[in-house]
């Protein structure tokens, strides 16, 4: 890894620790927590996004301008899509609030759900069409983990 990347990284952990927290809450930083690629951390946040981005570019499939829902019928990927539904009420509360925290919180939401989905639905290997639909579910879920972490002032990797 070079060392623009682990500055990147490096800043990324600290920022997303600071702001997970509501802005009024004292906490005691710990570089442990802040460091981990586990559970909820901003480096788990910027390899989902390098994950996401590495599929688009190497699964063979485009991502379409069009959704059609009849290739994407599973339920989790339904949650998902309602996840993704919520992004402009959770910047709206955020702003409104002031707390920083409603964002980062919802982002690790959305990770675990595109985590889950990703592990159980494949876009590799499987019919064009489906293929096509998910991975428009997966761009959609980078983009909006990309334009969150810019909010946040956090430049998003594409590569780890």
């Amino acid at each position: 890894m070079d060392e623009a990347t682990c500055d990147i990284l490096g800043s990324t952990a600290v920022i997303i620790n600071d702001l997970k927290q509501k802005r009024t809450k004292d906490y005691t930083f710990d570089w442990d927590k802040a460091l981990q690629s586990e559970g909820d951390s901003g480096i788990k946040l910027q390899y989902l996004h390098c994950r996401l981005w590495s599929l688009e570019q190497s699964c063979g499939v485009y991502v379409p301008n069009e959704c059609h829902p009849e290739y994407i019928t599973e339920p989790i990927i339904h949650d998902l899509i309602t996840e993704l539904a919520n992004f402009e009420q959770i910047l709206k509360m955020s702003k409104e609030e002031y707390e920083a925290c409603i964002l980062v919180n919802y982002l690790f939401r959305l990770a675990h759900r595109v985590n889950r989905v990703f592990n159980q639905l494949k876009v590799k290997g499987t019919n064009p069409d489906t293929a096509a639909q998910r991975l428009l579910v997966f761009n959609a879920s980078r983009l909006i983990i990309k334009k969150s972490l810019e909010i946040l002032g956090v430049k998003p990797l594409n590569q780890m």
